[in-house]
C-alpha cells in the first residue's frame, strides 16, 4: 500500500495522469470539500472522471503539491508534453 500512494504521488508531481491511474482502483471515487460553498467542491466518480479531473488540474496548474520536510516548501508541477 505504501509503495502505491509512493506511486500516486510522484505520478502527481510529474503530472502524469497514466501513472496516477495505475495507482487506482477499478472504480475509483474522489470527494474534496474545500471549503464547502459550491464551486470549491469536487465530486469525481469512475476513470474516466477521474482522469479528466487530473488533466483539467495540469492544464489549469492548479496542481501544486506542498510538501513537509520539516520545513514547507511548494513543488510546482512540470509541464505536461
Amino acid at each position: 500500500m505504501l509503495e502505491d500512494y509512493r506511486a500516486h504521488m510522484r505520478a502527481e508531481l510529474c503530472c502524469d495522469a497514466d501513472g496516477i491511474m495505475a495507482t487506482m482502483s477499478a472504480h475509483p471515487v474522489y470527494h474534496s470539500y474545500g471549503s464547502g460553498i459550491g464551486a470549491d467542491s469536487v465530486n469525481v466518480n469512475g476513470r474516466d472522471q477521474n482522469r479528466a479531473f487530473y488533466h483539467k488540474i495540469f492544464d489549469e496548474k492548479t496542481s501544486v503539491i506542498q510538501v513537509d520536510e520539516r520545513k514547507s516548501r511548494r513543488v510546482h508541477p512540470r509541464p505536461r508534453p
